[in-house]
């Protein structure tokens, strides 16, 4: 039997990779639904950030119930003051 030359050897394998990493694919997520989370951003002379925080934690956190499924300008406006406290 005639031996493989070792370019036609990666060729085989790149493409017996490819074929097992389309077969055993996953949905991706960026998070899971109904978890809050801060991200950071650290430099040398600040910190930045942001919360991406779920409803139910919201109204937890600062003991109110602000009414409907989502987080809207209109409904989050008039607890502003307690959430920056």
């Amino acid at each position: 039997m005639d031996k493989i030359a070792p370019a036609q050897r990666n060729i085989f394998v790149a493409a017996l990779l490819c074929v097992l990493a389309i077969l055993s694919h996953s949905p991706a997520f960026g998070h899971k639904l109904g978890q809050s989370y801060t991200y950071l951003k650290i430099y040398d002379d600040k910190i930045t950030g942001r919360f991406e925080i779920i409803l139910d934690d919201l109204n937890r956190a600062i003991s109110r119930n602000i009414a409907g499924t989502s987080i809207t300008e209109e409904n989050l406006s008039e607890h502003l003051a307690e959430i920056h406290e």
